[in-house]
């Protein structure tokens, strides 16, 4: 099965609803033996785990043909409801907790599950990887180009 590692690098992970960028590379290695990046990025107005969904399923997106895939990203809260398949339980019941409270980005999980079908997911605890320097400055890049927009967004 093919490999590819998939680095994810976002502008915070806290509770609050509000604009926030990410940014994925997804590494592989060509049948012919180059070691070859795609990226993508984005900005959307959410929580610090509602990004980093977003950005998970932006990079799973570029994938063509079935993988293993291991995903570098400093999220707990996605990657342990992934790795414990929490988002089974919350799929079979309907997108709601077991307190019955709607289940929060529920469309961006369920795109997850499909992903998944396709492909194999391993989640890596990290701190650092060799991406991370260079994310972060694309990311604080992207905000200043978008911040216009953002504030007038904002202002309405």
């Amino acid at each position: 099965m093919f490999k590819v590692n998939i680095y994810i690098e976002t502008d915070g992970n806290d509770k609050r609803n509000r604009y926030r960028t990410y940014m994925a590379i997804v590494e592989f290695i060509t049948p012919k033996g180059r070691n070859e990046t795609r990226d993508v990025n984005g900005t959307e107005k959410t929580t610090g785990n509602g990004i980093n969904l977003l950005a998970l399923n932006a990079a799973l997106s570029i994938l063509t043909k079935p993988c293993e895939a291991t995903v570098y990203m400093d999220c707990p809260y996605v990657t342990e409801n992934i790795r414990y398949k929490e988002i089974y339980k919350w799929y079979y019941n309907g997108w709601k907790t077991i307190q019955d409270k709607p289940i929060a980005n529920h469309e961006e999980w369920e795109k997850v599950i499909r992903f998944m079908e396709k492909h194999k997911l391993a989640f890596a605890a990290v701190n650092t990887h060799s991406y991370k320097n260079r994310m972060q400055y694309d990311i604080k890049k992207l905000k200043g180009q978008g911040m216009e927009w953002q504030q007038q967004e904002i202002g309405r």
